[in-house]
């Protein structure tokens, strides 16, 4: 079984695929500091609430964003499950062609997201992922990553109110019942809510208006699930694009080298 690992600036999944379907998913917050022994325990706990067995886990997958958490994640395969890792960004095919002046400063995540759409969707494609930042990035006619736009996510953008304005309170993200607050709090839900949903209709309008040609919308990431409701930019909301991509990406690179029985 494959076990893919998907880590964020805020959120890490976890998840078991059995040759067929994904069996099993867990989140995690990122910690950059958490070890292998801490990931071991805390996994195996998870898989056997599942009655799994990590002895069940003989391929293992990693995208992350987080450089000093690559090392630990590393290490987790390597001791605890005996596997040698495929990593993304050190020396395996990925399959997609990075059309951008700098390919090597494109985040594995973004490029991870490109392959899970492109597995079930045909471009030219439009990807919004909402996370620590929110980006929306381009996939050409001919399947190959063009560039895209990255701004501030939504849980960012709360805190810097709450941080830099002394009377701002802390607040949760949720969709306000009107666009105008009639206090403190609604007022910033509105913004914080609204003003992302205008902020992702806006740059999908611009996108389609500077490359003049329909694109098909694709969202992922938990707070985009939000967005998804909330306007018709959005043509699909798909919470497996991430893992879809890192399994694509463990195939293409073990295809010629299958792993001994």
């Amino acid at each position: 079984m494959l076990l893919a690992i998907e880590q964020g600036n805020t959120n890490s999944l976890f998840a078991v695929h059995d040759g067929e379907n994904w069996i099993a998913q867990w989140r995690s917050a990122t910690e950059p500091s958490r070890t292998a022994d801490e990931y071991v325990v805390w996994l195996s706990q998870l898989m056997a609430m599942r009655k799994l067995d990590l002895g069940v886990l003989d391929a293992c997958v990693i995208s992350s964003v987080v450089p000093q958490s690559i090392f630990n994640l590393r290490n987790l395969s390597r001791r605890h499950l005996g596997i040698e890792p495929l990593i993304v960004g050190e020396n395996i095919e990925l399959g997609i062609q990075v059309r951008t002046v700098k390919p090597s400063e494109v985040g594995s995540d973004r490029l991870v997201n490109a392959l899970g759409a492109l597995a079930v969707h045909s471009p030219p494609l439009i990807i919004v992922d909402s996370g620590t930042a929110i980006t929306l990035d381009v996939i050409g006619g001919d399947g190959a990553f063009e560039g895209g736009v990255i701004a501030p996510g939504v849980h960012l953008s709360m805190e810097a109110l709450h941080a830099a304005a002394a009377k701002l309170p802390r607040i949760a993200l949720q969709r306000p019942a009107r666009v105008v607050g009639d206090d403190t709090v609604s007022a910033m839900q509105s913004g914080i809510f609204w003003g992302h949903v205008a902020l992702i209709e806006g740059m999908i309008a611009r996108i389609k208006a500077e490359r003049n040609e329909a694109m098909l919308v694709i969202a992922t990431g938990g707070i985009a699930s939000l967005f998804h409701g909330a306007t018709a930019a959005i043509d699909h909301y798909d919470p497996d694009l991430t893992i879809r991509g890192l399994l694509a990406i463990y195939q293409r690179n073990t295809r010629d080298h299958p792993r001994p029985a």
